[in-house]
């Protein structure tokens, strides 16, 4: 009687994970289905994340362009092949001698180690390293440096761009080159005015100071809204402003990218030396043996992750993919995007995940040639949930979807009582959404793509929001 008993308790549950999966894949087919949705090519992937047992499928070995989702790949691969206390190193030397005068006769050389924090407005240390490095050259008692500001960025090739990147986003804020040194997240921001009809759009201040080195061409005009874009490419020094600003516009901003880093970054320093009475006034001098002043340590890497998986941060992406083509070796111009997706697919390949079917193009995900599945992605929220000491930072670094980050809007709190942390990725035609579902003792890995739509945004995120809610309710 017993063993029939356990017989039946196990047909009925049996019976009620059917009911359960039919439920889910009904739900996944009238999303398909729906008038938003039915142009585009949807894949997804939900998984028990312990044992890897698939909940629902449905097109989830296709490769489709996640855009930035992709940085739950770019984001674990740093953290396995770096750890979670890795910190950037930027070194900063003079060399020379120091006259009794407090004459440096020598230069003042900067040599980056990949860091992209130096400056960032996302981690709120805008002033830290030009004041510290001022500060310990009046600690050496230099007052004047007869050589000049030398920056080398040699860590990093000379390709800050994905070569895959599309025209009209490079030149804008979210675009910027990854070199191998960085200041305030690489990017500008202009002040914009048109106080009345009378007066055309113009320029009215610039932060941090593009004095001396960016040229802008203002083709702006009025508008019934503003709709305000930059065009340039990196190794150009002029940039493009078109669109249009609302009459009547006392003050309103658009950001754009630094091009040339290392470039802007001697060219600020001498300025700043200047500023707190260090002036520089040679030229480079010869090479004698430098002497190291100071070195900048970057934040923790696991603070970095929780930057670029909260606010989705294509500088730091990049940097991370970069870096971990830069490490262990520290060659000269080893850290590339070839070496980082090299060294990325290596690893993952070590771990029983072959990413080799795929095509990546960059850490941020910003190229919509990327191709990846949502199977793929899977088995890396897998092997983080299970297997990686990362584990706790990783999924901390992963915004809560109706609280959070990028995904705070994705649904109202309390609709679901699963907890959804999501990694969102977006551009023209494309929606994506990858990280865990966790609901009571159980943990599930998803995985969402949405491409080729040609419904507003608006429409297919609210398509996408009801479903995870949806899905989330009946696990």
């Amino acid at each position: 009687m017993k063993r029939k008993a356990v017989y039946i308790l196990i047909f009925q549950l049996f019976i009620i994970h059917a009911s359960g999966q039919k439920k889910l894949d009904s739900l996944v087919l009238k999303f398909e289905e729906s008038t938003t949705i039915k142009q585009a090519i949807t894949a997804i992937e939900i998984t028990d994340a312990q044992t890897g047992q698939i909940v629902v499928a449905r097109n989830n070995h296709k490769a489709l362009t996640p855009a930035s989702a992709l940085k739950v790949l770019t984001t674990a691969t740093a953290l396995e092949r770096l750890g979670a206390r890795y910190r950037f190193e930027t070194k900063v030397y003079t060399t020379g001698t120091i006259a009794s005068d407090g004459t440096l006769h020598g230069n003042l050389l900067i040599v980056g180690g990949g860091d992209p924090t130096l400056g960032s407005s996302y981690l709120n240390n805008t002033d830290a390293f030009p004041s510290t490095w001022v500060n310990e050259l009046k600690a050496r008692g230099i007052k004047k440096i007869m050589g000049t500001v030398v920056v080398d960025a040699g860590c990093y090739d000379h390709e800050p761009i994905s070569t895959k990147w599309l025209v009209e986003d490079v030149g804008n804020y979210y675009a910027p080159g990854s070199y191998g040194i960085a200041l305030f997240d690489n990017t500008y921001r202009l002040t914009l005015q048109c106080p009345s009809a009378s007066e055309m759009p113009a320029i009215t201040y610039c932060l941090p100071s593009m004095e001396g080195y960016l040229t802008f061409t203002n083709q702006l005009t009025k508008g019934t809204k503003n709709n305000i874009f930059i065009e340039g490419l990196p190794a150009g020094l002029n940039r493009l402003l078109k669109g249009t600003v609302i009459n009547g516009t006392d003050s309103i901003y658009v950001k754009g990218d630094i091009p040339n880093a290392p470039r802007y970054m001697a060219l600020y320093l001498r300025n700043h030396l200047a500023s707190r009475g260090i002036e520089v006034v040679g030229n480079e001098l010869g090479n004698t043996e430098p002497q190291l002043l100071t070195a900048t340590l970057s934040p923790l890497l696991s603070d970095i992750i929780k930057v670029i998986n909260f606010r989705s941060i294509n500088l730091f992406s990049d940097h991370l993919l970069k870096q971990t083509g830069y490490e262990p070796k520290k060659e000269p111009g080893s850290g590339s995007f070839r070496a980082g997706l090299d060294a990325q697919y290596a690893f993952w390949l070590g771990k029983g995940i072959n990413l080799s079917d795929f095509t990546l193009h960059d850490g941020s995900g910003l190229a919509p040639a990327n191709k990846i599945s949502a199977n793929a992605l899977n088995k890396v929220l897998a092997y983080m949930f299970n297997k990686s000491a990362n584990k706790r930072t990783f999924m901390a670094s992963l915004p809560k979807a109706g609280e959070e980050g990028s995904v705070a809007r994705l649904f109202k709190k309390g609709q679901t009582s699963a907890t959804v942390l999501l990694k969102s990725g977006s551009m023209t035609g494309v929606r994506s959404y990858s990280g865990y579902i966790i609901k009571g003792e159980k943990t599930y890995c998803i995985t969402l793509m949405c491409n080729n739509f040609s419904a507003p945004v608006s429409a297919v995120t609210r398509e996408i929001s009801a479903l995870l809610i949806e899905i989330a309710n009946n696990l």
